[in-house]
């Protein structure tokens, strides 16, 4: 493998389909990555990532711990 490739774990499906919105988008484009990855695809109102998992009718993010008020 060169230098410049990047090796994908086996079984994951690299192709994404966007519509042309999501293209000029950034957010709507980052939402659409992080539903790929599992994720719910809404920001975090702590840190802005797009790493939040739902967990009953909760959010919480993985990136920095924060919830969206359950406990």
């Amino acid at each position: 493998m060169g230098a410049m490739e990047a090796a994908s774990p086996v079984g994951e499906n690299t192709d994404l389909a966007l519509s042309a919105r999501e293209f000029e988008d950034d957010l709507a484009f980052s939402s659409r990555m992080a539903k790929t990855k599992g994720y719910e695809g809404d920001p975090c109102s702590e840190c802005g990532h797009f790493t939040l998992v739902r967990g009953g009718t909760c959010l919480r993010c993985v990136s920095c711990g924060a919830t969206s008020g359950c406990s």
